[in-house]
């Protein structure tokens, strides 16, 4: 969300939180640029939600080594042997 990092440089998420200046104005830029008029709490969910994923792929990055990213599919680069280790790691903490 590019339009995010601009309105932080410009000063609109002076603590860790968005201003109402900043949301309005993520809220025009995003319409502006999909047509989409979503609200301020629909952008801050998803907001939200991105700021979780990325938390956990940094957990991940930081403790393996040997990873890499795949542009062409837009996932973790690894080995079969990982995969299959963190499937079970996966499968164990859904049970």
């Amino acid at each position: 969300m590019k339009i995010c990092v601009e309105e932080v440089d410009a000063g609109n998420r002076p603590t860790s939180h968005f201003s109402k200046d900043g949301w309005k104005n993520i809220q025009t830029k995003f319409q502006e640029k999909t047509t989409y008029a979503y609200n301020r709490y629909q952008l801050k969910n998803r907001w939200n939600a991105l700021k979780r994923e990325f938390a956990s792929f940094a957990k991940l990055v930081e403790k393996e080594t040997g990873l890499g990213w795949d542009d062409d599919k837009k996932s973790i680069k690894a080995n079969d042997e990982w995969w299959s280790a963190q499937s079970k790691v996966c499968l164990c903490l859904t049970l």
